[in-house]
């Protein structure tokens, strides 16, 4: 086996998360940001950053920041 295809096989010890769990995490980190510095410190460089997902994953699931805001109160 070469190098690259051992690679290939040793895969992430983490699961991909559903897109609910996903859902579910993005509006728990906004809630956290909104508990400790209040909605205007929740952007979504922010929400990327301390969920440790990129940008785009958060537009994937929710389009724009209001969307975030919107669902983040339905739910609370």
């Amino acid at each position: 086996m070469n190098v690259s295809a051992k690679a290939r096989t040793v895969a992430s010890p983490h699961k991909r998360m559903s897109a609910a769990g996903r859902r579910d995490q993005i509006l728990d980190v906004a809630k956290q940001i909104v508990a400790d510095e209040g909605f205007a410190a929740v952007t979504m460089k922010r929400l990327a950053e301390e969920a440790g997902i990129t940008r785009t994953v958060i537009y994937q699931q929710f389009g724009e920041l209001p969307r975030v805001m919107v669902e983040l109160v339905e739910r609370e």
